[in-house]
């Protein structure tokens, strides 16, 4: 006997791993107490309340939304490997699924080294969001730009990149097992979606092609792409270790939001910003969507020097939309050249999180 509600908690974790276009023929594989799905390139095992002894057999998924409707919260299990047939009972009466011949990938019999790192899934949850939107689009940039990249070093770092714009974040982590010198890309997608169904203390492990995500509950395996497609030194040859700022800006994160939204509104969000510091204040102008004219705003702010340069508008959106609401403090770095990468970031996460963003041409270029 187990209570219906743990053994759909469970199902709602392993079904994370089917996408919606092949959701329909993928079956649940239950084998003793753990359960396991898996689809293109990712892999998501859990442990279960209860034991269903040495055999394997596996479910069509449907079985487990239909056992969620069932109008009793105690239910009892039967499964005839003999029969290929796997029975529900409860007190509203008994139901029967056939089993799937399905071939399953077994990722989760090999033996791992030391893990590379620990962190609370929370702080990898957090450094997913803050770097993924950078990261390209499947089909529209070269395959290894539609990942995140991890590196190991004596620090962990997370960072995305569609060649426009590049997002670093360095996560806290409990422990660093090992110094590896070694590179992995997982794609987006498939970490944010690992990253929200983990709880608790995440250990890290590199084995041939994958990484795997082990939890005491869960264990999340995904496969890994090439990382040698990947620009070497990027982040060191975008934002060396001895880079000087000529610019510097400090202004309000909730006033450069307001006056965003005031020119998005207006603007097309694809249109090219003109940005002038001065002083006091940095003064924020586009031309109007379709017809003759601009829109001009003004925020103020600390800024260094004297200076004009253009952005694209989408992209600073979204770097917006990922700080947090305590950051009300945004700093705005460049350096000799108003064609420089315009560097952003919040001035309590300064040594945590860094956007890096391509300056633009005007539109009129």
């Amino acid at each position: 006997m187990t209570y219906k509600q743990e053994l759909v908690d469970r199902y709602n974790v392993v079904k994370k791993a089917f996408s919606k276009k092949h959701k329909a023929d993928r079956g649940i594989t239950i084998t003793g107490n753990t359960m396991i799905a898996s689809d293109l390139g990712i892999h998501i095992k859990t442990t279960l309340p209860i034991d269903f002894g040495q055999g394997c057999f596996t479910l069509p998924h449907q079985a487990f939304q239909l056992i969620s409707m069932i109008d009793s919260e105690e239910i009892w299990f039967e499964a005839k490997e003999d029969e290929n047939k796997f029975y529900v009972y409860s007190d509203s009466g008994k139901f029967t699924f056939n089993f799937l011949m399905q071939e399953l990938r077994d990722v989760f019999s090999v033996e791992l080294d030391d893990p590379v790192a620990e962190i609370e899934s929370s702080e990898l949850a957090k450094a997913v969001r803050k770097v993924s939107f950078a990261s390209g689009k499947p089909g529209v940039q070269t395959e290894i730009f539609s990942g995140i990249k991890l590196e190991f070093r004596e620090q962990l770092l997370l960072c995305a990149t569609d060649t426009y714009r590049l997002a670093l974040f360095y996560p806290e982590t409990e422990k660093h097992f090992v110094h590896k010198n070694e590179d992995i890309v997982i794609p987006t997608p498939l970490l944010s979606g690992a990253s929200q169904i983990l709880s608790g203390k995440i250990k890290l492990y590199l084995k041939d092609s994958m990484v795997y995500f082990v939890t005491e509950e869960t264990t999340v395996a995904i496969n890994t792409l090439n990382a040698k497609g990947y620009p070497e030194g990027l982040v060191e040859k975008v934002l060396p270790a001895d880079f000087e700022p000529t610019l510097r800006v400090e202004l309000s994160r909730e006033e450069l939001k307001d006056s965003f939204n005031r020119l998005s509104s207006l603007l097309s969000s694809n249109l090219t910003v003109k940005v002038v510091t001065s002083g006091d204040k940095v003064k924020l102008s586009g031309g109007f969507v379709g017809e003759e004219g601009f829109v001009e705003d003004v925020v103020r702010a600390k800024c260094s020097i004297e200076r004009e340069f253009y952005f694209n508008l989408k992209f600073f959106l979204g770097i917006i939309r990922v700080m947090d609401s305590t950051s009300n403090i945004i700093i705005m770095e460049q350096g000799e050249s108003s064609e420089h990468p315009i560097i952003i970031k919040t001035i309590d996460e300064k040594n945590k999180w860094v956007c890096i963003m391509m300056s633009v041409r005007p539109s009129s270029e």
